[in-house]
């Protein structure tokens, strides 16, 4: 069965369903006062965003973006628009749309987003010590209970196995791991007794947990956030595999934006913590909880995300990004 007629009928039902409640669930405008009305006449009137909905901290993730987007707003003299949703689908939908302007989408999605509304990476997290992009690992976990002790054992007892993949435009949780079973002879459609999307990352371990899988995949992060909030112990859970590293997901604008706003969106993005660092620990929030302790915010292209484009056009029935 072919991935892509179940990844669009989930991109346009999502669509329907979050795109106008997104619209009419805004945070409003952020604090506007010191738009000076200078910024050339060929730039909108005003950028909109959106943010992904984490069901651990939503509140964090909440006020971390009305900080970055009241940065922004300060540094360009432009106000920012933002509103939430629960899925990815919506924002991919709404940027080909000319709805949204700039987003931060995970690795794959933004491979989707790229492709089908023109997304366009700007920003990347880095190490703020070496400057280097940010990376993650996707795993392949079951219950310490579990008979199965590795990958070989998984694929030799793959008709009897439910598997949980996150949901189609994970990386972690779908591509990463869906093309390393491809590469040593697993098709998941083909040769799992069933497979799931229980869409979020914490309801994929849950899912693991609770034994209504018998084993699925993930981002290293989510397990270790876990971990360290207390919700889940090393002990509950075996990895069976881990992937090679996986470049972090970026900030990504609208490819028909002017080159002009572009640029000086990258630039005041990259700097805020050396010039601001104020509104810097306010913002950082965004996304530190899940990611590695400390990261910067440094300049990027969409060649970041090339190794990882070519895996996902490599894959059987995913063909999405040609």
């Amino acid at each position: 069965m072919s991935l892509l007629p179940k990844l669009s009928k989930y991109l346009l039902v999502s669509a329907l369903i979050s795109v106008v409640a997104a619209l009419l669930i805004s945070c409003g405008l952020s604090d506007a006062k010191d738009v000076d009305n200078q910024n050339p006449s060929h730039w909108p009137k005003k950028l909109r965003m959106a943010y992904y909905v984490d069901d651990e901290h939503p509140g964090m993730r909440s006020e971390a973006t009305k900080h970055f987007a009241n940065y922004l707003t300060k540094r360009l003299n432009l106000p920012v628009e933002v509103f939430k949703t629960t899925e990815y689908g919506p924002m991919i939908e709404a940027m080909r749309g000319g709805k949204l302007d700039i987003n931060h989408f995970g690795t794959f999605a933004y491979l989707l987003a790229h492709e089908k509304a023109g997304a366009e990476n700007i920003i990347c997290r880095a190490d703020p010590e070496t400057g280097q992009p940010s990376q993650y690992h996707s795993i392949i976990v079951v219950r310490t209970d579990s008979p199965l002790q590795s990958f070989e054992d998984l694929k030799a007892n793959a008709s009897d196995i439910t598997y949980a993949f996150v949901n189609p435009a994970s990386t972690s949780g779908h591509l990463i791991p869906r093309a390393y079973m491809e590469q040593n002879g697993l098709i998941p459609e083909e040769d799992f007794k069933e497979l799931i999307y229980p869409r979020r990352q914490n309801a994929t371990l849950r899912t693991i947990l609770t034994g209504k899988v018998d084993a699925g995949s993930c981002s290293i992060n989510t397990y270790r956030k876990l971990v360290r909030l207390g919700r889940l112990s090393e002990d509950e859970v075996r990895i069976l595999w881990k992937s090679p590293p996986i470049p972090s997901g970026s900030i990504s604008v609208r490819s028909s934006l002017p080159e002009d706003l572009k640029a000086r969106i990258q630039q005041v993005l990259s700097e805020v913590h050396i010039k601001y660092p104020e509104d810097w620990e306010k913002m950082k929030k965004l996304h530190q909880y899940s990611s590695d302790p400390e990261y910067v915010y440094t300049k990027s292209d969409d060649s970041l995300f090339d190794e990882v484009r070519e895996l996902a056009r490599s894959i059987k029935n995913l063909d999405m990004l040609n």
